[in-house]
């Protein structure tokens, strides 16, 4: 297997990041912290 990607829904995906890079042998391509805002 040459590449996977995978996409999942997280609260914080820089701390499931730190987690994936225990568990998988992991690349970062782009990481990036997201600000989340709300309009109303």
């Amino acid at each position: 297997m040459t590449g996977v990607e995978i996409d999942m829904v997280v609260s914080d995906s820089l701390k499931a990041l730190e987690l994936y890079e225990k568990v998988f042998d992991l690349q970062r391509v782009e990481v990036a912290r997201a600000v989340q805002s709300f309009s109303q």
